[in-house]
C-alpha cells in the first residue's frame, strides 16, 4: 500500500494532474463533499511516512514538490471553471445575486488546504529521511533535498 501511495502521487505529479489538487469528487453535488481529491492521499502518506523506504521518501518528496508547483495552475483552472459555471447559471437563471454568491472563494480555500497538506506530508517524510540517510543513493538524496527546498521545509537536525 505504501509504495502504491507514493507511486500514485508520483504519477499525478508526473502527469501534471493539477485538477486532482482542487477538484472535489465527481458526485460532490450529491454527497455535498467539496474536499479536494488529493487530501485523503496526502493524509494517508503522512500517516504511513514512518515506514517509508528511502526510495519511497525520495519519490514522495519529489511528487509533493511537483504538485505544490502545480497549485497556482490548479487555482487558475478552478477559477476559470467557476467563471464558466457562473456564466451558465446566469444564462439559465438571469439572477445577479446568485452570480455574486458563487464567485467567492475561487478555489483559494481549497488551495490553502492542499498546500498545508502537502507541507505536512513533506515534513513527515523528512522526519523519516533523517533516520535513514545512510541508505540513500546520491539520486535519492538529491531528489529529497530538492523537494525539501521546493516545499520550503527545513531538514531535521
Amino acid at each position: 500500500m505504501l509504495q502504491g501511495l507514493c507511486n500514485t502521487l508520483w504519477a499525478l505529479a508526473k502527469l501534471e494532474c493539477a485538477g486532482a489538487l482542487l477538484e472535489p469528487p465527481a458526485p460532490a453535488s450529491a454527497s455535498g463533499s467539496q474536499r479536494p481529491l488529493l487530501l485523503p492521499l496526502l493524509a494517508g502518506l503522512r500517516s504511513v511516512a514512518g515506514s517509508c523506504s528511502s526510495q519511497d521518501v525520495a519519490n514522495g518528496m519529489w511528487a509533493l514538490a511537483q504538485l505544490r508547483m502545480l497549485l497556482p495552475h490548479a487555482v487558475q483552472r478552478r477559477r476559470k471553471l467557476l467563471l464558466l459555471q457562473q456564466q451558465q447559471q446566469q444564462q439559465q437563471r438571469r439572477t445577479r445575486h446568485e452570480l455574486v454568491a458563487t464567485a467567492s472563494g475561487g478555489g483559494a480555500t481549497a488551495a490553502r488546504a492542499v498546500d498545508a497538506a502537502l507541507q505536512a506530508a513533506g515534513e513527515a517524510l523528512l522526519l523519516r529521511s533523517a533516520r535513514q540517510l545512510h541508505s540513500y543513493s546520491p539520486q535519492q538524496l538529491a531528489n529529497t533535498v530538492w523537494a525539501a527546498e521546493r516545499l520550503a521545509l527545513q531538514p531535521p537536525p
